[in-house]
């Protein structure tokens, strides 16, 4: 396998500067420069569109999805990916991360009609990376899952999303900014007098639950996800390198969010 390290930058027409960076199977010792003529790969016309996946306010996993349209002489190996974390995306305004995630498996596609082909890379968020993964780990390389299974405990909500997100996440911060944060707008809580952003820690489920019968009976990291906020009527976003928690109801308010 190849592995290279992508990264450019465009002005939009409100000009504001505009930046992608691409790492793939984790390696940056081959580097191209999006625009430069010897890299053979260009911005199109229509660069980067970012859109929301939500169907409605029931969702609980607030998915986004970005598209970023090349121009390219040569057929792109790496732009291929067999699983859901081989290529690692990040997309900047100014010095704001807007986007992070992974190019979106097995969906690769490029024509060779011109000198110049447009080539359309699909990416998709963290929280849309989830259902690629299983609980646990389970089914990866080298995972025993009777040994998964037996060692499986009572666990608190913070430890099993912590878990989740932070494995998928392993990756997502290319250019080492350190923003990668959680947060929690503190709108649930299991008394008057409890800690208004202890709920997480203070609510615990067996992960046998999850585990089921066989091995295909696993729930994937999304449903385990969707299954712990929905218990709360909780919902999740991303937006760039920075996770939000929140309640409808403390959007509504009119009082500003902790």
């Amino acid at each position: 396998l190849t592995a290279m390290y992508f990264y450019g930058s465009f002005l939009t027409q409100l000009g504001e500067t505009v930046t992608v960076h691409i790492v793939t199977h984790n390696d940056r010792t081959q580097q191209v420069e999006i625009g430069d003529d010897n890299g053979g790969v260009f911005f199109s016309t229509n660069p980067v569109e970012i859109e929301s996946c939500v169907n409605d306010t029931f969702d609980h996993l607030l998915r986004s999805q970005a598209t970023i349209r090349l121009l390219t002489r040569e057929f792109i190996q790496d732009f291929f990916c067999e699983s859901c974390m081989d290529a690692v995306v990040n997309i900047f305004k100014g010095d704001k991360c807007i986007f992070a995630g992974f190019i979106e498996p097995q969906a690769y596609s490029q024509g060779f009609n011109e000198v110049y082909d447009e080539l359309e890379i699909s990416c998709i968020d963290v929280l849309s990376a989830l259902q690629y993964a299983k609980y646990g780990d389970v089914g990866r390389a080298g995972s025993n899952y009777d040994l998964i299974k037996n060692s499986a405990a009572q666990r608190s909500f913070n430890d099993i999303m912590r878990d989740i997100l932070d494995a998928t996440c392993v990756s997502i911060d290319i250019t080492g900014t350190g923003d990668l944060r959680y947060y929690y707008d503190g709108s649930k809580t299991l008394s008057a007098d409890s800690d208004r952003y202890g709920i997480f820690n203070q609510l615990a489920i067996s992960e046998l639950l999850f585990l089921g019968e066989e091995e295909d009976d696993v729930w994937s990291n999304d449903m385990v996800l969707t299954s712990i906020l929905k218990y709360l009527n909780l919902h999740i976003v991303q937006e760039g390198l920075q996770f939000y928690i929140f309640s409808w109801e403390s959007v509504k308010d009119d009082n500003s969010i902790s």
